[in-house]
């Protein structure tokens, strides 16, 4: 039998304000996301992205994605895509979804629910097919 570790993060938020740059409001897209990874290849694999995010340390701690030089953040999508590891992402326009399901998706917590269970589905999909 087969085991699967599952990482997953969402990016944006749940809200449906929307008003035109540069003021800020809620963001257009909510996106939630998942890196599989067979548990066999889990310790070789976490010693590889190990030794990669040390070599982009900040101050000793791990700088997020988004402030890294763009050197680093090569280094470590380099790193991260020769893995063995299985992507899925689950993305959704808000300011689309406002037009037809803001009465439903609107409510708290629901848009999350919702595309997060797309997600565990097609994670799902990677379990049977192995």
């Amino acid at each position: 039998m087969h085991a699967f570790h599952a990482y997953i993060d969402e990016s944006g938020d749940e809200g449906f304000i929307f008003k035109d740059p540069p003021e800020r409001a809620s963001s257009e897209w909510f996106v939630i996301s998942a890196c599989v990874v067979r548990a066999v290849n889990m310790p070789a694999i976490a010693r590889q992205i190990h030794e990669t995010l040390d070599q982009i340390e900040v101050n000793k701690r791990i700088a997020h994605f988004s402030r890294l030089p763009h050197e680093a953040k090569v280094a470590f999508a380099d790193c991260i895509g020769s893995k063995s590891i299985k992507t899925i992402s689950i993305c959704a326009n808000k300011r689309v979804l406002q037009t037809t399901y803001t009465h439903t998706l609107g409510s708290k917590r629901r848009l999350y629910f919702y595309l997060t269970r797309y997600l565990l589905e097609r994670i799902s999909w990677i379990a049977r097919d192995y």
